[in-house]
């Protein structure tokens, strides 16, 4: 129960996080809706709730982005590695609420060590991704490959800890 109040609270902060980058009615309605679609799958323990859910958020980031952003979004990345954390919190969540708590104890800790050190190494990775949009930023020419290296790092960085983890 507990994992699923922490997927709760985490999945409020990311579904409203596009309210405070354009305060408008329709990306506070699509983020009341992202809420509602996780509550539900929280509660049935079916994917397709969260799924939607995630869809949905992502689609208000990017209606908030497309009309009110005047520059990018420097917490972009870490908006993401809080969804994908938040997606992997619902995953162990379900998988410990179906289960009953009655989960072997070395599989827990296999998830949460894979949770953990994937979310570490993505989390570097977003510092990396931040850092290079405020050393890139003034040149034009050299954002776009900036972008494409950090999400290489992003990409490396996830592998290697997940082969390492495995």
């Amino acid at each position: 129960m507990r994992l699923s109040v922490y997927c709760a609270l985490l999945g409020i902060a990311v579904a409203l996080y596009p309210v405070f980058v354009v305060p408008a009615v329709a990306t506070l309605a699509l983020a009341g809706l992202a809420i509602a679609l996780l509550t539900l799958g929280l509660i049935t323990l079916r994917w397709l709730g969260a799924g939607i859910a995630a869809a949905v958020a992502l689609s208000n980031y990017a209606v908030a982005l497309l009309s009110g952003a005047r520059q990018p979004d420097i917490y972009a990345p870490a908006l993401a590695v809080a969804g994908w954390l938040l997606l992997e919190l619902f995953d162990l969540a379900v998988m410990v609420r179906r289960q009953q708590g009655q989960i072997d104890n070395e599989v827990l800790d296999a998830h949460w060590r894979r949770l953990i050190t994937t979310s570490g190494a993505a989390g570097l990775a977003s510092v990396a991704v931040l850092l290079a949009g405020v050393v890139f930023q003034a040149s034009s020419a050299l954002l776009p490959a900036a972008a494409v290296a950090a999400a290489a790092a992003v990409v490396t960085g996830v592998v290697l800890t997940r082969q390492a983890v495995n």
